[in-house]
Order: structure tokens, then C-alpha cells, then sequence
């Protein structure tokens, strides 16, 4: 159990310096706009024209002879369809493109049990895992199971990491905003894992989790297990050791 590694340490492997961009873009229909975020937008016809416009402060852009439209929460692909509209209502326009021509910069708090914690800038794309990961990764106390993101002094969402590193879950859909802090907790129990399973390694067990929990963690039994039908705990009490052995069913 000494040699096992803790499960998720080795996921994020790069570092980057605090303050220093990540361009991670995310240019779909649903990339969802902000304060920053630049568009080019192209008008075909006879009042056409083509431009680069940034989304203001007031979260609008200001269009000549259209006027001002509020783009700021709108996803990309439902921008598209707004300022189209306008354009065929109001000018002599066949056709008109909507695309990113640059993505704006948020910054982001790290704070807690991280292992780099401080104030980050990144891409208006990221998510939390980029975040995690420009900041080091999870610290060596630091928990996978809960960590905060906090928006407007209110906690937005509580992600657990396994959701996602274990089960495929994408909990990542939302992107982080200006002004978000992050706040990783400290570990509670972490359980090691050996021998005929999938994925040895030191597990953190959260509130209520059993057995059947721990062994999805680790894979099941791997196909080579000498006693696939048993799991053998080992367990330390008043000082005394106590081996107990599980059956399958």
C-alpha cells in the first residue's frame, strides 16, 4: 500500500504559471458570450458590411444603423440567429456570419487545498478542469470528491471529481466567469486498494460510501484475481490489526 498512488494525481500533469493565459478555445454554438469576447460579422447585401465588434461592458454590441443588441449570456449559436434577424429587418442584408474572432480573458481564484493557489487568468472557454490544472492540480491533502465553485459570494456548484475521472460523467459544461473562486477541500478518508483489481491505488471514501463504492473505484476484479469471489480487508483498530474477508455475490 506504501508504493500506491493516490488515484487522479497523475491527471493533471501540467503546470503553468500564475497569471499566464490558457487557450483553450471553444468556438461551437454553444460557446456562451461575454464581456470581451469579440465577433466578426459579415452582411451580405446591399447594405452589407463587414466588422469586428467587442462586446461591451453592458454586455452589448452597437451595430451602425441597427443599433444596440445585448449579446452577453446568449450562446454563439442563438447570437447568430439574433443579429441576423435584426440585420434582415432593418437593412438590405441576404445573408449575414457570426463567428468569434477572439475569445475574452477571465480571472479565476484558486483557493484551498490546491497546490498552487492564487489568482489565474484563463480562457474565456475554461471550465474547472483547466482551472485545476493551470494551478498545479489537487494538493497532497487536498480533496477530489469536493471542491466549490463559488460565484457572486454563492456556491454555484459542488463538483466531485470521480463523477467525471471514474464514470465519463461530463459535469464541465459550464464555463467559468470573471470573478469565480474555486475552493478545493481537504481529503477525508483515503483507503488503499490492492491486488486483484483493475486500478490499485489509494481511494478517498466520502460519507457513507461502502465497499460496493470502493471496488467500482477501483474497476471490479481484474481477470487475473487469484479469488475473484473474495475481498480481504485489513484493518487497524486500538492498535490492533483485524483481516475480514467479504464474499461476492
Amino acid at each position: 500500500p506504501d508504493t500506491l498512488q493516490r488515484f487522479g494525481d497523475n491527471f493533471f500533469s501540467s503546470l503553468q504559471t500564475s497569471f499566464m493565459p490558457i487557450n483553450i478555445p471553444n468556438f461551437g454554438d454553444d460557446y456562451i458570450l461575454d464581456v470581451g469576447d469579440k465577433l466578426s460579422i459579415q452582411m451580405l447585401g446591399k447594405d452589407g458590411a463587414s466588422k469586428i465588434q467587442q462586446i461591451e461592458r453592458d454586455g452589448s454590441i452597437n451595430l451602425d444603423k441597427i443599433g444596440k443588441i445585448i449579446l452577453a449570456g446568449l450562446s454563439l449559436g442563438d447570437a447568430q440567429k439574433l443579429i441576423s434577424s435584426q440585420a434582415n429587418e432593418k437593412l438590405l442584408v441576404s445573408e449575414t456570419y457570426v463567428t468569434l474572432s477572439e475569445i475574452r480573458d477571465i480571472q479565476v481564484l484558486m483557493i484551498g487545498s490546491i497546490k498552487m493557489p492564487g489568482m489565474y487568468t484563463l480562457s474565456g472557454g475554461a471550465n474547472i478542469l483547466h482551472a485545476i490544472n493551470v494551478a498545479g492540480g489537487i494538493g497532497s491533502k487536498g480533496s477530489f470528491r469536493k471542491i466549490e465553485i463559488i460565484r457572486d459570494n454563492e456556491t454555484l456548484e459542488t463538483v466531485d471529481l470521480y463523477e467525471a475521472l471514474i464514470f465519463g460523467r461530463n459535469l464541465f459544461q459550464k464555463t467559468l466567469r470573471s470573478g469565480d473562486t474555486i475552493r478545493v477541500y481537504p481529503q477525508e478518508f483515503l483507503v488503499p486498494v490492492s491486488g486483484g483489481v483493475s486500478s490499485p491505488g489509494l481511494y478517498e471514501i466520502a460519507k457513507g460510501e461502502t465497499l460496493e463504492d470502493l471496488m467500482q473505484f477501483a474497476g471490479g476484479t481484474s481477470s487475473d484475481s487469484q479469488s475473484p469471489g473474495s475481498v480481504f480487508i485489513r484493518r487497524f483498530e486500538n492498535n490492533e490489526e483485524q483481516i475480514f474477508t467479504v464474499l461476492a455475490d
